[in-house]
């Protein structure tokens, strides 16, 4: 016998949206991730090579052969390490709740396996993360350039030096997984019974224009 599957929730925004996070999330962590920029200096007074490379600790900013310094370059690495981690436990999220989606809830759909309250507030809680990793690393993008500054110092101005526009795609990709998981929460909130039931006391509570104007009509004859 085959397993059972329901792929059909993937029609649905709550499934939808999950494919479209999955994207961005994995772009999001493999853009920083794989961040690696190498430059050849040939100046009178050094000749060599300078490379600055994810996750932005004390070895992963140097030059080749090695110039004496006294500057610390890894004070950005925490910040790297934290976008990575956001996006990994974001990826192993909709990774769990897809299978879930798609595996549990066919065989006892009413049960509600994969309770939606518990998505909704693991799906607010990642769009936080999003939104202060992003804000974090931002400042951090903003920083790697200043200690490079600094590490060039006795070099010539016109010395090749790294690229960093991937750190500004990786600031701009964090903030559309934050807005992407946000607006998410939106489509979960609407799954919820929570949301559900109040809505059916609000639609309950409100008459029908047929029903006001019934009630009206005696009023008007009086």
């Amino acid at each position: 016998m085959g397993c059972e599957h329901n792929v059909s929730v993937f029609k649905e925004p709550r499934g939808f949206i999950k494919i479209a996070e999955l994207v961005f999330v994995i772009v999001a962590f493999s853009v920083l991730a794989s961040y690696k920029e190498t430059v050849t200096i040939e100046e009178p007074s050094y000749s060599g090579v300078f490379t600055v490379k994810y996750a932005f600790g004390d070895d992963d900013l140097f030059f080749e052969p090695p110039r004496p310094t006294n500057i610390s370059t890894g004070r950005y690495r925490a910040s790297g390490s934290f976008y990575e981690f956001v996006g990994v436990a974001a990826f192993l999220y909709v990774i769990g709740i897809g299978a879930c989606y798609v595996f549990l809830e066919v065989k006892l759909p009413a049960e509600r396996l994969c309770d939606v309250m518990q998505d909704f507030v693991v799906t607010a809680i990642l769009a936080f993360f999003w939104l202060v990793c992003s804000s974090v690393w931002a400042q951090a993008a903003d920083g790697v350039p200043s200690i490079v500054d600094d590490l060039y110092v006795g070099l010539d101005s016109s010395a090749s030096k790294p690229s960093y526009g991937v750190l500004i795609v990786a600031v701009i990709l964090g903030f559309l997984n934050f807005f992407l998981w946000a607006g998410n929460c939106w489509f979960v909130l609407k799954e919820t019974q929570w949301f559900r039931s109040r809505k059916k006391a609000y639609a309950e509570t409100k008459p029908f224009p047929r029903q006001a104007e019934a009630k009206d009509e005696p009023a008007a004859e009086a």
